[in-house]
């Protein structure tokens, strides 16, 4: 039986995750940014200003919906240096109403703080620390997040200054950005998959998030992700995003991702080439010919089923990429070979 690894729903929302407003340092309003945003086929919104929480409720519609989130940085030396390296981390709200803040630090809390929160009836819900450049620190802040009701993306990396030891014992991280509009615009790169790849070679379950980290006119429209849920309620849409139901992109579209058989069948926009990435030295690519584009493929899969060894089934995973003609791409998320154990 054919198993849709992207669901059939009868929407597919478009989302950004990482959104700076004139609460911290963005150079819009919520009802700014929401109005663009919509003009441009979003549905979706994260509102993830610095080390505070806005909920921003009041801006949904049935055709809107306005994320909780915040974004908290952990710097190596400096509080408020803009060069020193650094871990960001989205915080992403089960409950929309949520806006505790997780290992409060009052000095990076200050620092582009712009619209002063009403604190009074919240201050004994947050824990207040300071905040600790490492691993095990960011682990242990993204483990509070959890148990304060929050799932914790990674932000561009490679901004960040970060190399291989500095993330790839991070755990319990749900997203790891792959594009960032504002920092491709600054000339970090247009794409950040290097960290995604080693942390799925590691065991690490992570899902690959393009987004634009809008501060102003210029980071806008150039990276989001693609949404199967049942439909626009918060509920809906948090379930969606927790299992993985969405790919990354900067323009190529998926139209539909397919297993039956052992076979992976890919439909989407025009595209120069498709590519499945495993966790092994085996992969497949198909390149559409000399002056087209190609719309479909399909690949066997068997070969790749036959490496896995015994008992790493939970770890072993495929992910499909699209390049675009213009030189945009596209990410999945990784399939594990558990999920997909009955099509072989």
């Amino acid at each position: 039986m054919k198993q849709y690894l992207l669901p059939q729903t009868e929407r597919i929302y478009k989302a950004n995750m990482h959104t700076h407003t004139v609460c911290s340092d963005g150079d819009f309003t919520p009802e700014e940014i929401k109005a663009r945003y919509k003009a441009h086929g979003y549905q979706i919104m994260a509102f993830s200003d610095h080390d505070f929480c806005f909920p921003q409720s009041a801006l949904n519609d049935e055709d809107f919906l306005a994320l909780t989130s915040y974004e908290v940085a952990i710097n190596e030396h400096n509080p408020r240096s803009p060069y020193d390296k650094c871990y960001h981390l989205n915080l992403f709200a089960r409950d929309p109403e949520n806006t505790k803040i997780v290992c409060f630090d009052p000095v990076y809390g200050a620092g582009k703080l712009r619209k002063e929160p009403d604190l009074q009836g919240q201050l004994d819900l947050w824990s207040t620390e300071d905040r600790e450049y490492s691993v095990d620190y960011v682990n242990h802040l993204v483990e509070e997040a959890q148990k304060a009701g929050f799932f914790v993306s990674y932000n561009h990396p490679t901004w960040s200054q970060q190399h291989y030891p500095d993330y790839i014992g991070l755990k319990g991280i749900w997203g790891i950005e792959v594009f960032n509009s504002d920092c491709a615009q600054g000339g970090f790169g247009e794409d950040d998959v290097r960290p995604f790849e080693d942390l799925l070679k590691a065991g690490t379950k992570v899902f690959p998030l393009a987004t634009d980290d809008v501060h102003t006119a210029k980071d806008a429209f150039s990276g989001w992700i693609m949404v199967a849920a049942k439909s626009l309620a918060y509920g809906d849409v948090i379930s969606a995003l927790e299992h993985g139901d969405f790919y990354a992109s900067c323009g190529p579209e998926i139209r539909s991702l397919t297993i039956e058989d052992g076979i992976l069948r890919i439909t989407c926009s025009p595209c120069r080439h498709i590519c499945v990435s495993t966790e092994f030295r085996c992969a497949f690519r198909a390149q559409a010919p000399e002056g087209e584009l190609l719309t479909e493929a399909e690949f066997d899969l068997h070969r790749w089923y036959d490496l896995c060894a015994p008992g790493k089934e939970a770890t072993a995973y495929f992910r499909v990429s699209l390049f675009g003609a213009d030189g945009k791409n596209a990410y999945s998320r990784p399939y594990y070979r558990e999920e997909v154990e009955g099509q072989f």
